[in-house]
């Protein structure tokens, strides 16, 4: 079964298919994409080391899995606490009509909108968020309380955010 997932760019929502298919990687992929996940800014020549290949192997391949779309960038995360931004917050939304697009365009205006996706479970959306105080909060579970067609908003604070992808459980992968 496809899902869809949701991205955003400063002008729309766009709407991409996941998880077509699944993608073979061996036990050299797994220690390549763990040294990425480390630091994606590794050099090709000590990810070679680590893995016991040559820098051109370990280049092709990369580009096999970025072809592939197990790839898909780098990222820097940035601290968000040092900027001020101290309540990081996910919000489920519960709606009863269509009004999912309405909801995203408002918290786009008004939230500092990390990320956000449909959901099942008690929620449609689920909204990740960063906000310097709990009034911006509150104001904007205020303001998405007057969109017609919500049913129920719910504001769980993360106390210490922390994306950890170097604890995956990578496994190679046979088709």
């Amino acid at each position: 079964m496809q899902t869809a997932a949701y991205l955003f760019n400063r002008d729309k929502l766009i709407t991409r298919p996941t998880m077509t298919h699944r993608v073979e990687i061996d036990e050299i992929d797994v220690k390549i994409l763990r040294e990425l996940i480390k630091d994606a800014r590794k050099r090709l020549k000590d990810i070679a080391k680590d893995c016991g290949i040559s820098s051109t192997a370990v280049f092709n391949r990369i580009k096999r899995l970025k072809t592939a779309g197990v790839i898909t960038g780098a990222v820097q995360y940035v601290n968000m606490e040092r900027l001020g931004y101290l309540f990081p917050a996910s919000i489920g939304i519960s709606l009863n009509s269509n009004q999912e697009p309405q909801v995203i365009r408002i918290i786009k205006e008004r939230a500092n909108l990390i990320a956000f996706a449909p959901s099942i479970g008690k929620s449609d959306l689920t909204i990740f968020l960063v906000a310097k105080s709990m009034n911006e909060l509150d104001y904007l579970k205020q303001q998405l309380k007057k969109e017609a067609g919500i049913e129920r908003i719910t504001i769980d604070l993360w106390t210490t955010p922390c994306l950890n992808f170097e604890n995956l459980n990578l496994q190679p992968i046979r088709a």
